[in-house]
């Protein structure tokens, strides 16, 4: 099966969310790494990782000289470039992408990636909600435009952008923070550290994040980021 082929079977599930009152999701830790191993001995070009009533999230792998044909997600997406360098294209889309990338498509826009000079490994995050036609073909940030601001005073999120399923946006949190602020929201969410070290405290566990540590995190469940020994660069998405 052509890589392709596997990433549309992953992303062309059942689009619709379960009922108000299904049973409730707990928080859970990822590591870009630890997938990037999963994914080699399983031997696939993408591997999912995360699939619940709000997001369905994995590493999709496409080799270096080749592409992945025509994709069409049905679902409204954002790409984390973890590695490796290409192009998305499409009718309506030509983005050069590369390491720290991110990328909103609109879940009905054919694309493909392609002119890969680099291995490449992207993290995928899926929003499990019907799109609007009103959402933009694709939206794409360098992380020098994503990062824009960051200050040794305190912390700041940037955010990027909103459409009618998700939000997309990065939160910055400077070096020698002994506790960031106390934060609970009401939306579901995934937290990916695209650069920093500290703790990352998640209802009444945690983990120690460092580069490629990826939370996803339920409405109604407190967070904090602790002893920052590096800056931190988070990109955060969340339900809409």
């Amino acid at each position: 099966m052509t890589a392709a082929a596997v990433f549309l079977a992953a992303c062309g599930q059942a689009v619709t969310a379960p009922a108000e009152d299904s049973e409730p999701v707990s928080w859970e830790a990822f590591d870009i790494a630890a997938m990037q191993s999963q994914r080699q001995g399983q031997n696939v070009s993408f591997l999912t990782v995360l699939d619940n009533r709000d997001f369905r999230m994995g590493l999709l792998h496409v080799r270096r000289g080749t592409e992945t044909g025509l994709i069409a997600h049905r679902l409204n997406a954002v790409y984390h470039v973890v590695s490796g360098a290409a192009r998305i294209a499409g009718d309506t889309l030509d983005v050069d992408i590369e390491p720290g990338d991110a990328v909103f498509v609109r879940g009905d826009v054919e694309h493909t990636i392609r002119d890969v000079t680099e291995d490449l490994d992207l993290v995928v995050v899926f929003r499990l909600a019907s799109l609007s036609p009103n959402d933009p073909d694709v939206v794409s940030f360098t992380r020098e435009e994503m990062v824009a601001g960051a200050s040794e005073e305190g912390s700041m999120f940037n955010l990027l952008l909103s459409t009618s399923t998700l939000g997309l946006g990065m939160y910055l949190v400077p070096k020698g923070i002994g506790a960031d602020q106390l934060m609970v929201h009401q939306a579901a969410e995934i937290k990916l550290v695209a650069e920093g070290t500290g703790r990352f405290d998640l209802g009444d566990g945690g983990i120690r994040v460092d580069p490629g540590s990826i939370a996803f995190i339920p409405s109604g469940v407190q967070h904090q980021f602790r002893r920052v020994a590096d800056a931190l660069e988070v990109l955060v998405v969340w339900e809409r």
